[in-house]
């Protein structure tokens, strides 16, 4: 490749880099900080590395408000996948964790606190069936459905621990 031809490839990608900084600022608010992403050149077309941009989509051994709905005791091998904000305002994760005596268990937090906590068969995985007193359950109500709904309407902490208690071990504790 001549001289020539690798300054014009460089002035290319310059330009795109600049095109994307320029687009990515535009769109983002004044208190954010534009970041961007590593630009390498590909078969001579640009190309974008966005593993240094975007955050990890799992956080391993994270902490969670779940606990398990059976026994109440604490969850092991938490994880908490981040499925990306609808707007910038809501949080939207997936949390799962470990009973030791009971499996896994996950539920899904939507800017509230979660309705309901499902048994799975490994983390982010399909329902699974479990037996409470010769009873098949496959999910478990939380608190949450029953607080009132002008309560539910006003902005809530959606990792408060009151709640996510699942809806029998807090009739059972009262």
């Amino acid at each position: 490749m001549s001289l020539a031809a690798l300054a014009v490839r460089s002035r290319r990608m310059l330009d795109f880099v600049d095109r994307i900084g320029a687009k990515r600022s535009a769109n983002t608010r004044a208190k954010q900080t534009v970041v961007v992403a590593d630009v390498t050149l590909e078969q001579g077309r640009p190309k974008l590395d966005m593993s240094s941009v975007l955050p990890p989509r799992d956080k391993v051994g994270a902490r969670t408000p779940m606990r398990c709905p059976i026994c109440d005791s604490h969850l092991r091998n938490v994880l908490v996948r981040d499925l990306g904000g609808v707007t910038a305002d809501l949080i939207w994760q997936l949390h799962a964790g470990e009973c030791p005596d009971h499996g896994w268990f996950q539920t899904e937090v939507i800017s509230r606190p979660p309705r309901e906590v499902f048994a799975v068969d490994r983390p982010f995985g399909v329902a699974r069936r479990v037996e409470i007193d010769g009873d098949e359950v496959y999910a478990f109500a939380t608190v949450w459905n029953d607080v009132p709904d002008d309560q539910k309407r006003k902005r809530t902490d959606p990792f408060d621990p009151r709640y996510w208690k699942v809806r029998r071990q807090a009739n059972r504790s009262a």
